[in-house]
Parts: C-alpha cells; structure tokens; sequence
C-alpha cells in the first residue's frame, strides 16, 4: 500500500488503504469523544456519550499535541480576530490584513509562511524562545535529505558528536539564509531539539517581518500590548504557541495533571509502558 506523496489526498488516501486492506472500518468509532476510562479488576472501561467500551489493555493513543494551547492574556472589548495555528479553517481571512503572529516554533513558522501565501497587508512576529529550523527554499516535504545524519549514526558517532556536526552546519545556513537574528539562544542537541524544515515563504520574505521580541500580555480594540508595554494595532492574531497533552479523561489524579510528554515520560517505564495504572500504554512518549 504506497503512499503516492506527501500532500493531504495523498496521505488520506493511505489512511484509507489501510483500512480497507484489514478490514478497519467496523472496529472504527469516528466523532466520539472518550469522557471517561477507568481501571477495572481485569481491565478497562472506555466511556463516550453514547457507548460504552471493555478491553484488557488501553492504549492511549491521543499524542502529545491534542489540545491547543493559548496563553491566557487579558481581553478587554477585543476587535481582533484570533486563532490558533489549529483553527484556521479560511486562510483567506489573512488576505489584505495587518496580521501578528505569536510563537516561535514549527506552528509559528507554518503561520509565517502562510501570511505571506495569502499577502497579509503587514506581518508581525512576536516571539519569545525559539525553536531551531533547517533553513531552505524548498517546500517542507521536500526538505533536505538525512542521508549523511544517517550515515553519521551508523557509524556509531556519539550524541554529543551529532549534535556539534549539526549545530556547525545549522549555524553556516542561518549565516547563509540571512536568518543570524532569529538564531536560538541554545546550541543544537538532538536530546532537546527536533529538525525542523524551514518555511520558503518565510525566508525569502524575512526582511519583510516586524519582529518583537517578548510576549502578548493584553489587547484592547485593536491594540496589542506586549511584555516591553509596546503596543501594536492589528487585524488579527495567530497563535502558533503549541498545544498541551490532556489526559483528563482518565481516571487518575496522577495522570489528569500531566500537560507534556516531558512530565508523562516520568511516569513510564519500558519507554511507554505507565507505571501509576495497570495495562495502560502511552505511545506518545517515544516520540
């Protein structure tokens, strides 16, 4: 079952194979939220609004990303349109509009690139910690190959090792791109750090972003007030600020709090095995 490319059709279309190669479909509940799971004597009990659901294993699948985050700034009579990098259904809203976008990871760069798809009057950037990125003008899907990382590991190269032959090369192509004043305020070490392609649109139109340093702390009418008490007028704002684990649904105080694979990491062992309930798996934890 290959996979014919990297756009949306072609992935769904894989989805779909799969499905229909294994017979999925009637094990498959789509639109049904788990409001509950808890532990029983032998098992599990999996709660949705409508059914209810018994298994010797669960195997909470649901990612690291499955609830936006936004900061939760001070609103006062807003005009501002806003949404998180999760919730823009209608890209075309950015067309003609002064636009700040907030962040400085792989959502943040993705919105970047996207105001500049759909000719934003004026792009503004607020960020606060960044994340590392490859830089290049290709499309993401076709970022570069990681052949010769791949050879550096098989020959049995140190973490530590990697992580310097990167930080030298990563550094050389911000030189190159022009991208020195967005350089992370960390070197590259692949313990912390995730290779990130970088958005066409956004190199190439760098110059054209008027960055700011800091955070959103408040906005009013159109008015945006940052960290420096700077304030900005804006259209709208894009929050490229992430997302958090939410694991409410289950049974378990312990668990409940957890909001990042860090914290979760914690609770497992046997790399996703969870060690607070009996015959529960996170896969989302090797990532």
């Amino acid at each position: 079952m290959p996979i014919a490319g990297a756009s949306q059709a072609s992935i769904l279309c894989n989805i779909q194979a799969w499905v229909d190669r294994f017979d999925l479909a009637p094990c498959i509940r789509l639109q049904s939220q788990v409001t509950r799971a808890a532990a029983t004597e032998d098992g599990w009990t999996v709660e949705t609004p409508t059914n209810a659901y018994h298994s010797r294993f669960l195997i909470c699948a649901s990612g690291g990303h499955n609830r936006p985050f936004i900061p939760p700034v001070q609103r006062r009579a807003a005009s501002i349109l806003e949404f998180h990098s999760a919730l823009l259904e209608d890209p075309g809203q950015l067309t003609g509009r002064d636009v700040v976008v907030v962040g400085g990871g792989a959502s943040a760069y993705d919105l970047l690139d996207l105001c500049f798809e759909q000719i934003a009057r004026r792009v503004m950037w607020v960020h606060r910690a960044l994340r590392w990125m490859v830089p290049t003008r290709k499309p993401r899907h076709q970022a570069e190959s990681l052949r010769d990382l791949a050879r550096q590991q098989m020959s049995g190269a140190s973490v530590q090792a990697l992580s310097a032959s990167m930080n030298l090369d990563l550094n050389a192509r911000y030189d190159k791109f022009g991208l020195n004043g967005i350089l992370p305020d960390h070197a590259f070490d692949f313990r912390n750090d995730q290779l990130i392609p970088g958005r066409a649109r956004m190199i190439g139109h760098f110059n054209q972003i008027d960055q700011r340093p800091g955070e959103v702390l408040s906005f009013e009418g159109r008015t945006i007030t940052l960290s420096s008490y700077e304030t900005i007028q804006a259209d709208l704002i894009l929050w490229g600020t992430g997302y958090e684990m939410d694991l409410r649904f289950l049974d378990s105080p312990t668990l409940a709090h957890v909001k990042h694979v860090s914290q979760l990491a914690g609770r497992c062992g046997a790399l996703f095995h969870a060690l607070d309930m009996p015959r529960l798996f996170f896969l989302a934890v090797i990532l």
